[in-house]
């Protein structure tokens, strides 16, 4: 792995668990950002990250569907169908 995965791992995991925190402590935009900032950097745990983004998305900002289709975009800019 190199040393700037390395680094943006680490930073995703912070986000992470700053969006965690603030979600715990019912700070909705600030876990939002959070975690859609993390999403952003392309982290090697996505799921983790997408499943935390996902529910936020379904439970407060916007209708299902919208929250489905970011998901499903960004699964594809990380996961293209070519496996490349």
């Amino acid at each position: 792995m190199s040393r700037v995965r390395k680094d943006i791992d680490e930073l995703t995991t912070t986000l992470e668990r700053v969006g965690d925190a603030a979600l715990y402590t019912d700070k909705r935009d600030e876990a939002l950002v959070a975690h859609s900032t993390a999403l952003l950097l392309g982290p090697t745990n996505l799921n983790s990250v997408l499943t935390k983004w996902a529910r936020m998305m379904l439970s407060s900002y916007s209708p299902a569907d919208d929250a489905l289709r970011a998901a499903t975009k960004v699964c594809s800019l990380q996961c293209p169908e070519d496996g490349s």
